[in-house]
């Protein structure tokens, strides 16, 4: 379905898209999406956001700022859950 986006561009060009990751792998999917549409210039109508609990694998997304990346939960509370599960 990207190749086909990709090589349409002019039938794309003005769809509005929202791509959402959930978790590591989901966010992982977002970023190399947005890194394909980005080498093609094709992310002006493209937002993005992931949500993930580990922010050290949100800092290994390349392709989206930030601004894009929710945490969702501190990093105290992600250690203690795993704890938790482990006991």
């Amino acid at each position: 379905m990207l190749n086909d986006v990709i090589n349409n561009q002019n039938e794309y060009k003005n769809v509005p898209v929202l791509l959402i990751g959930l978790g590591g792998i989901g966010s992982e999917i977002v970023d190399n999406v947005y890194g394909r549409l980005k080498e093609n210039g094709m992310v002006e109508n493209v937002e993005a956001l992931v949500f993930d609990t580990d922010i050290g694998s949100q800092r290994n997304l390349l392709n989206i700022g930030a601004d894009c990346k929710i945490q969702t939960s501190t990093d105290k509370n992600a250690v203690r859950r795993a704890q938790d599960e482990v006991f």
